[in-house]
């Protein structure tokens, strides 16, 4: 006897199985080992936005800036120009189009021609997302928002560009198929759908990676990451200072140095109780063996 299906259980049967898959990806994805770098290895690079990626410390709205965006879009058309044949079978070809602005000093835009018109191909997972960032990317009010901030005197032209100078730089030093490259992109991939890091899905079953340092409930080591991801939630935009992306990178540069590995991961573990509440706090003073020597870096951070 034939039995028929009705089409609304086809429908939830496709759904069904379209969800085991991503889960059974997402799994396979983050059972691989984390690839780590150490601090010297990024002294090459021009900006934090790359490292930031590839270690997972972003947040849940890093696909709201524009050097994730310049950052996620280079590295998809790298991919295409150095290592296509790893591109997957079923990849999409996209055009795309760049063009030429000219801009008034107050940084409106005058003029725009099509200066390049080609084609990238394209992993179909970032397909959506790269065509998304481009618009944005290109649209008049970023394109008006760079100039001003070039006119200003507050970036340089080179400053703009520095993400995508990173990317590059990745692709000179990594080879197309090593396990940094795959973490890389799909690290990218994860912030552009505002999804967990490979390092977020792994923190709660990975011990950590050095005996004796304390691993974060979101899987986080480095100081600068852990606080980006305390002030990127918006649970807590109420203490969050009014650049909290200058205020982060500056505890990076200037407070993580004074940091062993074993400290540095023992506050990003906790940045709240054991950074933010303790060390920054001047009442504070000597509750912890490290805040004569750290309080008065991150106070300056502060100001």
């Amino acid at each position: 006897m034939l039995r028929f299906v009705s089409s609304r259980r086809v429908v939830f049967l496709s759904v069904a199985l379209c969800l085991a898959a991503a889960a059974l990806y997402a799994q396979s994805q983050a059972a691989r080992p984390i690839v780590q770098k150490p601090n010297d290895y990024w002294r090459a690079y021009r900006t934090d936005m790359i490292r930031q990626v590839f270690d997972g410390g972003f947040g849940s709205d890093v696909d709201l800036e524009n050097p994730f965006k310049l950052t996620y879009n280079t590295y998809v058309e790298a991919f295409s120009s150095n290592c296509h044949a790893f591109l997957p079978a079923n990849h999409r070809t996209l055009t795309v189009t760049q063009y030429k602005t000219k801009s008034d000093a107050y940084g409106n835009v005058r003029d725009r021609q099509v200066t390049v018109q080609g084609t990238v191909d394209v992993d179909p997972r970032f397909a959506t997302k790269y065509k998304q960032f481009g618009e944005e990317l290109t649209s008049e009010g970023s394109t008006k928002a760079a100039a001003m901030a070039v006119a200003s005197g507050r970036a340089t032209v080179a400053d703009t560009f520095a993400p995508a100078m990173d990317v590059f730089q990745f692709f000179k030093t990594e080879p197309c198929n090593s396990p940094a490259m795959r973490q890389l992109g799909e690290n990218l991939l994860r912030g552009a759908m505002g999804q967990r890091s490979l390092q977020q899905l792994t923190a709660t079953a990975a011990p950590p990676a050095t005996p004796g340092m304390a691993r974060s409930p979101m899987g986080l080591t480095h100081l600068v990451d852990a606080c980006n991801a305390f002030y990127r939630d918006p649970a807590n935009a109420r203490y969050a200072p009014s650049d909290a992306t200058a205020y982060c990178t500056c505890l990076g540069e200037h407070v993580q140095p004074a940091m062993s590995p074993e400290e540095e991961a023992y506050f990003a573990a906790d940045f709240e109780a054991r950074f933010r509440d303790n060390i920054l706090q001047p009442k504070n003073a000597g509750s912890h063996p490290a805040w004569d020597r750290l309080h008065p870096l991150a106070h300056d951070c502060a100001r």
